[in-house]
């Protein structure tokens, strides 16, 4: 290649080496004059954003482990029954107070009912307590008195009785000894006739064998005639006592029935007498009935407190059975949008039995910062908010306060550092933020459990530490 280069060329060749050795030294020093310019230009735009970026950095504290919150109000039935109407639907906003749906009432208004019943009558149970205590207070003088007349008049009427039983029992014992007089004559004159039988039997006997001895000749009419009247001596007296038999006889039933009669008599005085005892005893109890007018007063008075305790249970009653019916209806206890709804017609619920949750406007912000982030955070240092749902939003907040706990050491099964082999973690802590503006979320919606990236300003002097 170089044979076939021309001598021109060559020339040229030569020439253009020498100019170009002569400008080398200028563009050098042309390149350097940019290069340091450019230097200049990137420290003054690194200065003007960096030192900035750098004291945010420095005087902020941020997190992306944050969430919106709020209040969620469940809704429950405190009394049991079936739902009759539902009158809200889902994510529907609610006002105070409205109707979100009703039980069927009828059970509770029959209560209602019979517990006004139980009033009515404890009200008119008192009413006869109090005529009781005055009716007592009345009569309790003129009764005393009655009593005391009415207890010495049985005293009088008992101490006759007894008199009187005494006196029949005298009688009696009287009846008793005729009567054991009677007996005792009536068996002897029995056993003289016995006697003056045998007397006459032996008379009669001598008689006719002196008779017999007389036609024989062997006795004579002297002893004949002793033997015939000695057999009438015996027979008359054999007459004369069974005379006197007939008379002790009759002695004797008129004995029988003068003691039965005195017994009768002495039988019905000991019944008068008892009689007239039981009288006192109940003239007594009336006594001290009388007597126990005071203690029946108070009894009274104790009756009709207790039957103004009555009141007081039945009105206690009454007021639950109104409250039980007013509980048929569900209303809302704050305003907020209905979420979770569950309370459809014809369900039966129970007490306490979620039905649906209201959710608030008002809401706020935890943020669970790292343990060696709040070194220099306080209550009401200032805060921004990005919401992850709106990125060109930007909030203003203020640090509220700062839980006094981890969320590990409140969580449901909390660390045992003391047990196995440990592995130090940096542990995050709950900071709640709130909104200086509240009446964004009427703008935007924005809902508890939403996520957000939060900035705490901590470089001030921490009012409130």
């Amino acid at each position: 290649r170089r044979n076939i280069l021309s001598e021109e060329d060559k020339n040229m060749l030569e020439a253009g080496s020498e100019a170009k050795g002569e400008t080398t030294p200028k563009n050098g020093r042309r390149r350097k004059i940019v290069l340091l310019t450019l230097l200049v230009i990137i420290i003054a735009v690194g200065s003007i954003w960096g030192i900035p970026y750098y004291r945010y950095m420095v005087s902020h504290e941020s997190t992306d482990d944050a969430f919106l919150e709020g209040s969620v109000v469940y809704v429950s039935p405190r009394v049991s029954g079936h739902l009759s109407e539902v009158f809200v639907a889902d994510n529907q906003w609610v006002e105070e107070g409205a109707l979100l749906a009703k039980l069927e009432a009828r059970d509770y208004e029959v209560a209602l009912e019979a517990a006004k019943a139980s009033l009515a009558a404890a009200e008119a149970k008192q009413s006869s307590s109090h005529l009781n205590v005055d009716l007592i207070k009345k009569t309790s003088n003129s009764g005393l008195s009655e009593a005391e007349a009415s207890l010495s008049a049985a005293d009088a009427a008992v101490e006759d009785a007894r008199a009187q039983e005494g006196a029949m029992s005298s009688l009696r014992d009287q009846a008793r000894a005729t009567l054991n007089s009677a007996k005792a004559q009536l068996a002897k004159i029995k056993s003289d006739i016995e006697a003056a039988e045998a007397n006459h039997r032996r008379d009669l006997a001598d008689m006719e064998r002196t008779k017999e001895l007389s036609s024989s000749g062997v006795v004579s009419d002297q002893v004949v005639d002793h033997s015939v009247a000695m057999e009438k001596v015996s027979a008359a007296q054999l007459e004369s006592v069974r005379g006197g038999l007939e008379v002790y006889s009759a002695n004797l039933d008129a004995a029988q029935a003068a003691y039965e009669v005195a017994e009768e008599n002495l039988k019905r005085a000991k019944s008068q007498l008892a009689a007239r005892i039981a009288q006192r005893e109940q003239v007594s109890a009336k006594l001290s009935g009388a007597q126990s007018a005071p203690e029946q007063v108070a009894i009274s008075r104790s009756e009709a407190k207790a039957a103004a305790a009555e009141i007081e249970r039945a009105k206690a009653g009454v007021e639950r059975a109104e409250l039980n019916l007013s509980y048929t209806k569900i209303v809302a206890p704050v305003s907020g949008y209905v979420t979770r709804k569950s309370a459809e017609p014809g369900t039966a619920v129970q007490v306490g039995q979620p039905l649906l949750a209201l959710v608030p406007k008002e809401i706020w912000v935890i943020a669970n910062f790292k343990e060696t982030q709040l070194t220099d955070m306080s209550p009401n240092q200032p805060a921004t908010i990005e919401v992850d749902a709106y990125p060109d939003l930007k909030l203003k907040a203020h640090v509220e306060s700062i839980q006094r706990g981890t969320g590990a050491r409140f969580s449901l099964l909390p660390p045992e550092n003391a047990t196995g082999n440990f592995i130090k973690v940096v542990q995050r802590v709950p900071v709640k933020l709130i909104l200086d503006d509240p009446a964004i979320v009427d703008k935007y919606m924005l809902a508890p459990g939403m996520s957000v990236l939060t900035s705490v300003k901590t470089d001030n002097a921490g009012e409130g530490r």
